[in-house]
């Protein structure tokens, strides 16, 4: 609504003026002008609805007209202005605030007018009431998301104004930088209090939570399971799939993926998933694998523009679970009447202060990475100093680590869930390693050398759990007790 206005503002700003100069220095009144600088005083004075005569014509009443709407717009715009001003300021005293940093260029001037575009820093804002979209400078919040559709931006944004954001947190959520290869060496003094997430990757971790397929293979099931595209999204769906989805050692899930380049193609068709688990790269164009397509147990529509294809696939096979991704808030499932269909990736489920600030497994991952240090380093948790010693362990990493450990906490609720089922815990272990071994293939290591190489990206370690020395066997689980106790409120 105020971009509306202030479009209005700036482009009818002018115009009453130069239609009223007009007006006065051309057309004048029964045969009578005035001056050129008379005319300019005449047309500015018509915006105080002040005119300095009484000469009048259609020039100079349109031009009347034309300022009442400017200064009406223009007193809207203020008020809003103001409101917006006072709402921030109290939000800026409340506990846990946010600034949310975007920008003007993030929306397209049509889709501005269409309605049809929010950016995702509007989308987190709408869904927190603690939170507000900041201007081009910080605020002074507790909290400071940069969510701005090129990365860049966001990275150069914090540049500008890091001695201004270092006195709160910074989350910078990112499109396409993908927060794994970020080094060690990011986590500067500059960048202590800076966290790192990628929206796509939010996306799909949320997804296999809240539609696990964990159910249908400790039932014995083998699964099918196409995703569409190889897109950004795509691309996330796959790999926390292939990190999160290690179930068990003998059933299997078939992964079919649609629309990938060269590249990608080959890396996929190279990953070891260290189970029966596969992924099949299919070269040929989805509509030509239709029939295929209709015997998965699960399709995942990848794209926002799937409708066609979704329908097709309700008329051919009404026993498939169909999950759309869309950012739309609409439910699909109540519009067809189909009890298989769901939709994922709506903002509201995605950008939200549980997923970017909040988040639980971020801190179930620095306790786990913590366990860690404190089974190579000898030593017990102290609960009174625990928060402050898993966070000066956890700044130490760079973002393979903190991924690493990220993806060994979305884990834990399923070795719980599995244990609660009865899987012994030399199972448990066994599947710990399947998925610590999937988290350094897709990051491109190899079993190699005599001991870890980081630089190279060998591990000797990457091997059959069989043929794992006992002592490593035992680093698969979480050993402190103060540990285990404070993960097991959080799962």
């Amino acid at each position: 609504m105020l971009r509306k206005i202030e479009k209005l503002i700036k482009i009818l700003c002018w115009l009453p003026f130069v239609i009223a100069y007009f007006g006065y220095y051309v057309i004048g009144d029964g045969g009578e002008t005035m001056s050129a600088a008379e005319s300019v005083y005449a047309a500015i004075a018509i915006y105080f609805v002040n005119p300095v005569n009484e000469m009048s014509n259609w020039a100079i009443l349109t031009g009347e007209l034309l300022s009442v709407v400017v200064i009406t717009s223009f007193l809207i715009s203020a008020v809003i202005r103001i409101k917006m001003f006072l709402k921030n300021w109290f939000i800026r005293r409340k506990g846990g605030s946010v600034a949310v940093y975007s920008g003007p260029a993030e929306i397209d001037d049509d889709d501005i007018d269409n309605g049809s575009a929010m950016s995702p820093a509007e989308r987190y804002v709408d869904g927190d009431p603690r939170s507000y979209l900041a201007g081009d400078v910080p605020q002074k919040t507790e909290n400071h998301i940069l969510m701005f559709n090129d990365d860049i931006t966001s990275l150069d944004f914090f540049h500008q104004y890091a001695a201004e954001f270092s006195n709160g947190q910074v989350y910078i959520c990112f499109n396409r930088i993908d927060q794994l290869l970020i080094a060690n060496s990011i986590q500067s003094e500059e960048y202590k209090n800076v966290h790192f997430c990628n929206l796509n990757d939010l996306t799909a971790r949320h997804y296999w939570k809240k539609n696990s397929l964990i159910d249908s293979v400790y039932e014995g099931k083998n699964l099918k399971v196409a995703i569409t595209d190889c897109n950004d999204i795509g691309k996330s769906i796959i790999k926390y799939a292939y990190l999160n989805n290690v179930f068990s050692l003998d059933k299997s899930i078939e992964y079919h993926v649609w629309g990938c380049d060269a590249i990608t193609a080959g890396f996929y068709k190279g990953l070891d998933t260290m189970n029966g688990d596969r992924i099949i790269v299919h070269e040929e164009e989805l509509e030509e694998d239709f029939e295929l397509l209709a015997q998965m147990d699960r399709v995942i529509l990848t794209q926002d523009s799937s409708l066609n294809m979704l329908q097709q696939l309700m008329y051919k096979n009404v026993t498939t679970e169909l999950h759309i991704y869309t950012e739309s808030e609409a439910n699909l499932r109540d519009l067809y009447g189909y009890d298989k269909l769901i939709t994922f990736g709506a903002a509201k489920d995605i950008i939200s202060r549980d997923n970017i600030i909040d988040d639980k497994m971020s801190k179930v991952a620095k306790l786990v990475n913590y366990d860690y240090h404190l089974q190579y380093s000898g030593g017990n948790a102290d609960r009174n100093t625990l928060d402050d010693e898993m966070e000066e362990q956890w700044k130490k990493l760079g973002g393979f680590l903190r991924g690493s450990n990220i993806a060994r906490a979305d884990h834990l609720w399923i070795e719980k869930y599995l244990s609660e089922k009865g899987v012994p815990s030399d199972t448990l272990m066994e599947l710990e390693h399947v998925r610590w071994c999937r988290f350094h293939f897709y990051n491109r290591w190899k079993k190699g050398g005599q001991k870890k190489d980081t630089e190279r990206r060998l591990h000797p370690m990457l091997v059959p759990f069989s043929e794992l020395p006992d002592s490593e066997k035992k680093k698969d689980n979480v050993t402190d007790p103060v540990i285990r106790e404070e993960i097991e409120k959080m799962l």
